[in-house]
């Protein structure tokens, strides 16, 4: 059978409805809660493969021992690739590890942080606008 025959798609809204055979894989690629209800119903024989959401603690928390299976793909450095220093920071100040998004959330925060002090430059109180033209300065 040619690979396009295997492939299925279903919207969204019937993620409670998917049916798979065992061997078969599931892409997931919506939110962790839903996700997390997918990878319980989907049993041990079928695959989830998902977005970082698949890979958050949520998603861990609300499967759990079903997350095992799940398998997930990030643009984002795993824990393991993370500073230690980070990590734990992050530790001390949320009381868990971070999650697959935390270092690219802390680099976007320093970035505007960055931004909007360059914008503050000449003493006033920096607007949107200021802002916007500072991130385009910084790159």
């Amino acid at each position: 059978a040619d690979a396009a025959d295997s492939v299925r798609s279903l919207p969204l809204a019937s993620a409670e409805s998917v049916t798979t055979k065992p061997g078969e894989g599931v892409v997931w690629l919506g939110d962790s809660a839903q996700g997390a209800r997918l990878a319980m119903d989907l049993g041990s024989t079928v695959v989830l493969v998902g977005g970082s959401e698949v890979g958050s603690h949520m998603f861990a928390g609300r499967a759990g021992s079903d997350a095992a299976k799940a398998m997930w793909l990030s643009a984002a450095p795993g824990i393991d690739q993370m500073p230690t220093g980070f990590v734990e920071a992050y530790r001390s100040l949320a009381g868990a590890a971070p999650g697959p998004q935390a270092v690219l959330a802390y680099d976007a925060a320093n970035l505007l942080l960055d931004a909007i002090e360059l914008a503050a430059a000449n003493g006033a109180a920096p607007d949107r606008s200021a802002v916007q033209q500072a991130l385009l300065k910084l790159g």
